[in-house]
């Protein structure tokens, strides 16, 4: 993101077919390029997580992450607070201003039933800049 940027945010529509509780979709935010963060909840408006990483059989390490998760016929629209997800993650409050961005879309599966998985659509970053 540009230096001095403000402002910035993930939007995307999406619709999904998990296994509820046990597998599912979720956000990572990366500065580096190599250590990831899952966004929280917190910098999500719209379509939020709805549900956890049971502690049944999950990939390890997965246990209790946030997740899109169940069934959602429909796309429906999140809209992320970037800014709050950076500032989580340098523990500062500059936002994304003048940082590089690696955002992930993750999905986590435990070790037995399947289904068609996430579908995302109209992904866009937007950001002010001065």
């Amino acid at each position: 993101m540009p230096a001095g940027s403000s402002a910035t945010t993930l939007s995307f529509g999406h619709r999904y077919r998990f296994e509820s509780g046990f597998d599912g979709g979720s956000l990572a935010l990366s500065l580096d390029g190599s250590s990831y963060t899952l966004v929280p909840s917190t910098a999500i408006t719209g379509a939020n997580y709805n549900g956890t990483v049971s502690a049944s059989c999950p990939p390890a390490g997965s246990a209790g992450f946030p997740i899109f998760t169940g069934v959602a016929t429909s796309f429906s629209n999140t809209t992320v607070n970037l800014d709050a997800a950076c500032d989580a993650i340098t523990g500062g409050s500059g936002g994304c201003a003048g940082q590089t961005l690696h955002i992930a879309f993750t999905t986590i599966t435990d070790c037995s039933t399947t289904d068609d998985g996430w579908f995302l659509d109209n992904v866009t970053v937007t950001a002010c800049t001065p």
